[in-house]
């Protein structure tokens, strides 16, 4: 159970020594204010935001990279909203996140191995990730690509071994597709921008419209 556990903490695991990439927010904040969120935005040469190529604005000032519209805008929003809700402490709007029922497995498997919940874990998360990010932090940038191997099925074992059923299966069942993703998350905190996240794996499931995440 290990490596469950190693999965769904998975970002409170990453080495600090990753957080090496440094950009001063200064300069970019007020053209990010002044940006349609439709609007790609492709900075000038000169600039140390060009090596991090084309980006969109979402409504909340986060720049989305995601280079020639590879993943649907909605998994974008949907990541941004689940990233944010760590920055936010935001438990409710962590779970709506989350695929259906997955919560409730989860919650379970938890009180069951661990004796605390869902809510707990999550807390431990925000906090994690605000001392990954040296203080209260604000997510910047996000960029996401396919992973183009779509490996669902070594992706779900641990969540299939730590609930006792074959979850992948039912995701599968209850799913309109799925995709599987790489992503990495830039964050300011007191005035420094820092890499917090580097290409993870992700997967989204769409079900109804809307997607979801595990995690």
């Amino acid at each position: 159970m290990k490596k469950f556990f190693a999965f769904i903490c998975s970002v409170l695991c990453l080495s600090a020594a990753g957080c090496q990439e440094k950009i001063d927010v200064t300069e970019s904040s007020s053209e990010t204010s002044q940006t349609s969120t439709d609007e790609v935005i492709t900075p000038d040469e000169d600039s140390e935001e060009y090596s991090l190529g084309s980006y969109k604005v979402s409504e909340s000032g986060i720049k989305i990279y995601n280079e020639n519209d590879a993943v649907p805008d909605d998994i974008m929003k949907t990541l941004e909203t689940y990233f944010t809700s760590f920055q936010n402490r935001d438990f409710d709007t962590y779970k709506t996140c989350l695929f259906p029922g997955y919560a409730d497995n989860m919650e379970t498997y938890l009180q069951r191995d661990y004796e605390y919940g869902l809510q707990e874990s999550f807390e431990s998360q925000c906090d994690n990730l605000e001392s990954m990010a040296g203080g209260e932090f604000n997510i910047t940038r996000i960029r996401a690509v396919p992973t183009g191997e779509e490996n669902f099925e070594n992706f779900f074992d641990v969540l299939n071994e730590g609930f006792g059923v074959d979850y992948y299966s039912e995701v599968k069942e209850k799913s309109d597709s799925l995709n599987d993703l790489y992503f990495s998350i830039m964050a300011e905190a007191d005035g420094e921008e820092t890499l917090l996240i580097s290409d993870f794996e992700i997967v989204f499931a769409q079900k109804d419209g809307k997607y979801y995440t595990f995690g």
